[in-house]
Protein backbone atom coordinates (compact mmCIF):
# COMPACT_ATOMS: atom_id res chain seq x y z
CA UNK A 1 0.00 0.00 0.00
CA UNK A 2 2.64 2.38 0.41
CA UNK A 3 4.37 1.52 -2.27
CA UNK A 4 1.56 2.67 -4.38
CA UNK A 5 1.10 5.63 -2.39
CA UNK A 6 4.50 6.36 -3.03
CA UNK A 7 3.87 5.79 -7.03
CA UNK A 8 1.10 7.77 -6.91
CA UNK A 9 2.95 11.34 -5.20
CA UNK A 10 5.45 10.39 -8.24
CA UNK A 11 3.08 10.43 -10.57
CA UNK A 12 1.35 13.41 -9.05
CA UNK A 13 5.08 15.46 -9.43
CA UNK A 14 5.91 14.25 -12.84
CA UNK A 15 2.41 15.50 -14.18
CA UNK A 16 2.61 19.17 -12.04
CA UNK A 17 5.97 19.31 -13.58
CA UNK A 18 4.69 18.77 -17.14
CA UNK A 19 2.14 21.23 -16.85
CA UNK A 20 4.48 24.01 -15.68
CA UNK A 21 6.07 23.52 -18.24
CA UNK A 22 3.34 23.00 -20.56
CA UNK A 23 2.13 25.86 -19.23
CA UNK A 24 5.40 28.05 -19.80
CA UNK A 25 6.07 27.17 -23.49
CA UNK A 26 2.20 27.76 -24.43
CA UNK A 27 2.90 31.48 -22.76
CA UNK A 28 5.89 31.40 -24.45
CA UNK A 29 4.39 30.55 -27.86
CA UNK A 30 1.59 32.91 -26.98
CA UNK A 31 4.25 35.67 -26.30
CA UNK A 32 5.58 35.07 -30.07
CA UNK A 33 2.16 35.13 -31.54
CA UNK A 34 1.22 38.36 -30.30
CA UNK A 35 4.41 40.10 -31.47
CA UNK A 36 4.06 38.51 -34.91
CA UNK A 37 0.72 40.02 -34.78
CA UNK A 38 1.38 43.41 -32.98
CA UNK A 39 4.00 44.03 -36.00
CA UNK A 40 1.35 42.65 -39.20
CA UNK A 41 -1.26 45.13 -37.03
CA UNK A 42 1.50 47.96 -36.98
CA UNK A 43 3.02 47.31 -40.69
CA UNK A 44 -0.19 47.38 -41.87
CA UNK A 45 -2.16 50.42 -40.12
CA UNK A 46 0.83 52.76 -40.18
CA UNK A 47 -0.39 55.13 -43.04
CA UNK A 48 -4.46 55.15 -41.50
CA UNK A 49 -2.72 55.52 -37.86
CA UNK A 50 -0.69 58.30 -38.77
CA UNK A 51 -3.78 60.11 -39.99
CA UNK A 52 -5.71 59.37 -36.94
CA UNK A 53 -3.34 59.71 -34.31
CA UNK A 54 -2.26 63.42 -36.15
CA UNK A 55 -5.95 64.25 -36.24
CA UNK A 56 -6.03 63.31 -32.59
CA UNK A 57 -3.12 65.39 -31.38
CA UNK A 58 -4.91 68.30 -32.95
CA UNK A 59 -7.84 68.19 -30.48
CA UNK A 60 -8.73 68.96 -26.90
CA UNK A 61 -10.42 65.49 -27.07
CA UNK A 62 -9.69 63.67 -23.34
CA UNK A 63 -10.03 59.99 -24.67
CA UNK A 64 -8.05 57.12 -24.74
CA UNK A 65 -6.63 56.17 -28.54
CA UNK A 66 -5.60 52.88 -27.69
CA UNK A 67 -8.50 49.98 -27.30
CA UNK A 68 -8.34 47.53 -24.88
CA UNK A 69 -8.36 44.91 -27.75
CA UNK A 70 -5.18 47.08 -29.30
CA UNK A 71 -3.60 47.04 -25.63
CA UNK A 72 -3.96 43.23 -25.35
CA UNK A 73 -2.85 42.29 -28.59
CA UNK A 74 0.27 44.34 -28.57
CA UNK A 75 2.62 43.14 -25.84
CA UNK A 76 3.21 46.24 -23.32
CA UNK A 77 6.98 47.77 -23.89
CA UNK A 78 5.99 48.00 -27.60
CA UNK A 79 2.90 49.60 -26.71
CA UNK A 80 4.38 52.39 -23.85
CA UNK A 81 7.77 53.03 -26.57
CA UNK A 82 5.03 53.93 -30.01
CA UNK A 83 3.08 56.03 -27.52
CA UNK A 84 6.41 57.62 -26.43
CA UNK A 85 7.14 58.78 -29.74
CA UNK A 86 3.52 59.96 -30.79
CA UNK A 87 3.73 62.68 -27.43
CA UNK A 88 7.20 63.42 -29.13
CA UNK A 89 5.30 64.23 -32.27
CA UNK A 90 2.70 66.42 -30.83
CA UNK A 91 4.75 68.13 -28.93
CA UNK A 92 5.07 71.91 -29.38
CA UNK A 93 7.51 73.47 -31.43
CA UNK A 94 10.15 75.58 -29.69
CA UNK A 95 9.83 79.35 -31.87
CA UNK A 96 12.97 80.52 -30.79
CA UNK A 97 14.83 77.16 -32.35
CA UNK A 98 13.03 77.53 -35.44
CA UNK A 99 14.13 80.91 -35.82
CA UNK A 100 17.39 80.42 -35.75
CA UNK A 101 17.01 78.67 -39.14
CA UNK A 102 17.90 82.19 -40.68
CA UNK A 103 18.68 82.91 -43.87
CA UNK A 104 22.26 82.47 -43.78
CA UNK A 105 21.62 78.56 -42.85
CA UNK A 106 19.23 78.26 -46.55
CA UNK A 107 22.03 80.52 -48.74
CA UNK A 108 22.50 77.39 -50.63
CA UNK A 109 19.36 76.68 -51.79
CA UNK A 110 18.42 78.50 -55.34
CA UNK A 111 14.58 80.28 -55.03
CA UNK A 112 14.82 80.04 -59.14
CA UNK A 113 14.55 76.54 -60.38
CA UNK A 114 16.64 77.43 -63.61
CA UNK A 115 19.56 78.61 -61.25
CA UNK A 116 21.72 76.46 -60.53
CA UNK A 117 21.86 76.12 -56.83
CA UNK A 118 24.95 74.94 -54.17
CA UNK A 119 25.94 71.00 -54.38
CA UNK A 120 28.28 69.08 -53.13
CA UNK A 121 31.51 69.14 -54.62
CA UNK A 122 31.13 66.69 -57.40
CA UNK A 123 34.72 65.08 -58.43
CA UNK A 124 36.65 65.65 -61.80
CA UNK A 125 34.94 62.86 -63.23
CA UNK A 126 31.76 65.11 -63.60
CA UNK A 127 34.02 66.57 -66.48
CA UNK A 128 34.04 62.96 -68.68
CA UNK A 129 30.78 63.18 -69.87
CA UNK A 130 30.26 67.00 -69.89
CA UNK A 131 31.37 69.31 -73.26
CA UNK A 132 32.25 73.25 -72.92
CA UNK A 133 31.37 75.11 -75.79
CA UNK A 134 33.43 78.58 -74.88
CA UNK A 135 34.24 81.96 -75.54
CA UNK A 136 38.24 82.17 -77.08
CA UNK A 137 39.35 83.96 -73.68
CA UNK A 138 39.13 80.51 -71.85
CA UNK A 139 41.53 79.07 -73.98
CA UNK A 140 43.64 78.93 -70.98
CA UNK A 141 41.51 76.26 -69.61
CA UNK A 142 43.90 73.79 -71.99
CA UNK A 143 46.76 75.90 -71.95
CA UNK A 144 47.00 75.34 -67.95
CA UNK A 145 45.96 72.04 -68.70
CA UNK A 146 43.04 72.69 -65.83
CA UNK A 147 40.20 71.08 -67.98
CA UNK A 148 40.48 67.64 -70.67
CA UNK A 149 41.39 69.59 -73.90
CA UNK A 150 39.40 66.87 -75.63
CA UNK A 151 36.28 68.10 -73.57
CA UNK A 152 36.41 71.74 -74.69
CA UNK A 153 36.06 73.89 -77.71
CA UNK A 154 36.86 77.62 -78.21
CA UNK A 155 36.17 80.06 -80.36
CA UNK A 156 37.76 82.91 -81.78
CA UNK A 157 33.84 84.42 -83.13
CA UNK A 158 31.74 82.93 -80.31
CA UNK A 159 28.75 83.96 -81.47
CA UNK A 160 25.51 82.00 -83.10
CA UNK A 161 26.82 82.03 -86.42
CA UNK A 162 30.58 81.29 -85.53
CA UNK A 163 29.69 78.13 -83.77
CA UNK A 164 27.32 77.37 -86.51
CA UNK A 165 30.35 77.73 -89.53
CA UNK A 166 33.20 76.99 -87.54
CA UNK A 167 35.15 73.67 -89.30
CA UNK A 168 36.72 71.49 -86.70
CA UNK A 169 37.73 68.32 -86.13
CA UNK A 170 36.65 66.54 -82.60
CA UNK A 171 39.92 64.44 -81.27
CA UNK A 172 37.80 62.42 -79.06
CA UNK A 173 35.67 61.40 -81.94
CA UNK A 174 37.49 62.79 -85.08
CA UNK A 175 34.28 63.84 -86.45
CA UNK A 176 34.47 66.91 -88.74
CA UNK A 177 32.29 69.47 -88.72
CA UNK A 178 30.52 72.30 -86.73
CA UNK A 179 29.90 72.07 -82.82
CA UNK A 180 26.25 70.38 -83.82
CA UNK A 181 28.08 67.75 -85.35
CA UNK A 182 30.56 66.97 -82.79
CA UNK A 183 27.76 66.76 -80.45
CA UNK A 184 25.44 64.67 -82.70
CA UNK A 185 28.19 61.98 -82.71
CA UNK A 186 29.42 62.45 -78.64
CA UNK A 187 25.73 62.70 -76.81
CA UNK A 188 27.27 64.14 -73.98
CA UNK A 189 25.39 64.61 -71.07
CA UNK A 190 25.85 68.00 -70.28
CA UNK A 191 26.90 70.92 -72.49
CA UNK A 192 27.83 74.03 -70.76
CA UNK A 193 27.69 77.24 -73.33
CA UNK A 194 30.77 79.54 -71.49
CA UNK A 195 30.23 83.01 -72.09
CA UNK A 196 32.72 85.75 -72.37
CA UNK A 197 32.93 89.32 -74.00
CA UNK A 198 32.85 88.38 -77.95
CA UNK A 199 29.45 90.08 -78.74
CA UNK A 200 28.69 91.94 -75.75
CA UNK A 201 28.88 95.44 -76.47
CA UNK A 202 26.97 94.98 -79.72
CA UNK A 203 24.07 92.86 -78.93
CA UNK A 204 21.16 92.94 -80.18
CA UNK A 205 17.82 90.81 -80.68
CA UNK A 206 19.29 89.20 -83.50
CA UNK A 207 22.38 88.02 -81.46
CA UNK A 208 19.99 86.84 -78.87
CA UNK A 209 17.46 84.89 -81.23
CA UNK A 210 20.82 83.28 -82.69
CA UNK A 211 21.65 82.16 -79.16
CA UNK A 212 18.07 80.75 -78.40
CA UNK A 213 18.39 78.95 -81.88
CA UNK A 214 21.69 77.53 -80.94
CA UNK A 215 20.74 76.21 -77.82
CA UNK A 216 17.70 74.17 -79.90
CA UNK A 217 19.96 72.91 -82.47
CA UNK A 218 21.58 71.43 -79.22
CA UNK A 219 18.94 69.74 -78.49
CA UNK A 220 18.47 67.91 -82.19
CA UNK A 221 22.05 67.03 -81.86
CA UNK A 222 21.37 65.38 -78.77
CA UNK A 223 18.26 65.44 -77.03
CA UNK A 224 19.04 64.11 -73.57
CA UNK A 225 22.18 66.40 -72.80
CA UNK A 226 21.54 68.71 -69.92
CA UNK A 227 22.37 72.71 -71.18
CA UNK A 228 24.17 75.27 -69.02
CA UNK A 229 24.48 78.94 -69.80
CA UNK A 230 27.72 80.25 -67.91
CA UNK A 231 27.60 84.36 -67.20
CA UNK A 232 30.11 86.12 -68.76
CA UNK A 233 32.63 87.43 -66.37
CA UNK A 234 33.34 90.87 -65.09
CA UNK A 235 34.72 93.29 -67.46
CA UNK A 236 38.17 95.04 -66.59
CA UNK A 237 40.21 98.34 -68.19
CA UNK A 238 43.92 97.47 -69.02
CA UNK A 239 46.18 100.17 -68.61
CA UNK A 240 48.42 99.93 -71.45
CA UNK A 241 51.69 101.80 -72.14
CA UNK A 242 51.89 103.41 -75.42
CA UNK A 243 54.49 101.05 -77.25
CA UNK A 244 54.58 100.36 -81.27
CA UNK A 245 57.09 97.18 -80.41
CA UNK A 246 54.52 95.30 -78.42
CA UNK A 247 51.70 93.12 -79.90
CA UNK A 248 47.90 93.90 -78.92
CA UNK A 249 46.45 92.42 -76.28
CA UNK A 250 43.28 90.57 -76.17
CA UNK A 251 41.31 93.52 -74.74
CA UNK A 252 43.25 96.01 -77.26
CA UNK A 253 41.36 93.85 -79.89
CA UNK A 254 38.37 93.66 -77.88
CA UNK A 255 37.70 97.35 -77.46
CA UNK A 256 38.70 97.97 -80.73
CA UNK A 257 35.43 96.52 -82.22
CA UNK A 258 33.70 97.21 -79.05
CA UNK A 259 34.50 100.80 -77.97
CA UNK A 260 31.87 101.05 -75.88
CA UNK A 261 32.52 98.01 -74.07
CA UNK A 262 31.80 98.07 -70.12
CA UNK A 263 31.21 96.12 -67.21
CA UNK A 264 27.18 97.63 -67.43
CA UNK A 265 27.25 95.96 -70.83
CA UNK A 266 27.93 92.20 -68.79
CA UNK A 267 25.43 92.65 -66.30
CA UNK A 268 22.71 93.79 -68.46
CA UNK A 269 24.02 90.46 -71.15
CA UNK A 270 23.82 88.32 -67.69
CA UNK A 271 20.20 89.24 -66.87
CA UNK A 272 19.08 88.86 -70.61
CA UNK A 273 20.68 85.27 -70.41
CA UNK A 274 18.58 84.27 -67.34
CA UNK A 275 15.59 85.25 -69.31
CA UNK A 276 16.72 83.31 -71.73
CA UNK A 277 17.52 80.04 -69.84
CA UNK A 278 14.05 80.34 -68.23
CA UNK A 279 12.46 80.73 -72.22
CA UNK A 280 13.99 77.89 -73.23
CA UNK A 281 14.02 75.55 -70.00
CA UNK A 282 17.66 75.73 -69.20
CA UNK A 283 19.75 76.20 -66.52
CA UNK A 284 22.20 79.43 -65.73
CA UNK A 285 25.42 79.14 -63.75
CA UNK A 286 25.78 81.88 -62.15
CA UNK A 287 29.59 82.80 -61.80
CA UNK A 288 29.69 86.58 -62.23
CA UNK A 289 29.45 87.08 -58.42
CA UNK A 290 32.61 84.74 -57.37
CA UNK A 291 34.95 86.88 -59.80
CA UNK A 292 33.31 90.64 -58.89
CA UNK A 293 34.71 93.14 -56.91
CA UNK A 294 32.83 96.47 -56.97
CA UNK A 295 32.03 96.59 -60.37
CA UNK A 296 35.00 94.94 -62.08
CA UNK A 297 37.30 91.73 -61.92
CA UNK A 298 38.95 91.09 -59.06
CA UNK A 299 42.31 92.29 -59.17
CA UNK A 300 43.52 88.64 -58.39
CA UNK A 301 41.99 87.09 -61.31
CA UNK A 302 43.14 89.90 -63.65
CA UNK A 303 45.96 88.76 -66.44
CA UNK A 304 46.45 91.56 -69.10
CA UNK A 305 47.22 88.61 -71.48
CA UNK A 306 44.77 86.14 -70.83
CA UNK A 307 41.94 88.11 -69.74
CA UNK A 308 41.52 85.71 -66.76
CA UNK A 309 44.76 84.13 -65.32
CA UNK A 310 44.91 80.31 -64.04
CA UNK A 311 43.86 81.56 -60.80
CA UNK A 312 40.30 83.19 -62.02
CA UNK A 313 39.99 79.98 -64.39
CA UNK A 314 40.35 77.66 -61.19
CA UNK A 315 38.07 79.30 -59.34
CA UNK A 316 35.30 79.41 -62.49
CA UNK A 317 36.06 75.08 -62.43
CA UNK A 318 35.54 75.14 -58.56
CA UNK A 319 31.92 77.17 -59.23
CA UNK A 320 31.04 74.62 -61.65
CA UNK A 321 31.90 71.88 -59.47
CA UNK A 322 30.26 73.32 -56.52
CA UNK A 323 27.13 73.99 -58.42
CA UNK A 324 26.60 70.77 -60.57
CA UNK A 325 23.93 69.82 -62.42
CA UNK A 326 20.91 67.49 -60.71
CA UNK A 327 20.97 64.06 -61.98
Amino acid sequence: MSDYNGNNREMDHLYETESREDTLRKRTIGDVVRYVIAAIVIIGMIPLSAFVFKAYLKTDLDINPVSDLVSFIIPKDILQSGLAKLDSIGAPVDEEAMAELNADQLENVSSDPNILAETTPVSDSYFDDTLIIADGMYTGFVEEELYPAGNILTFTNFTPEGIKDANIKDPNTQVQGNVYDIISARHPKRVYIMFGYTGLAKADEEFYTGWEEAIENIRSASSQCKIVLVTAPPYFEVSTEDDSDEEPTIVDELEEKDPVMTNQVVTEFNDKLLQIARSKSVYLLETYDSLVSGDTLKEEYQDSELIINEDGLRKILDVVKKHAIPE
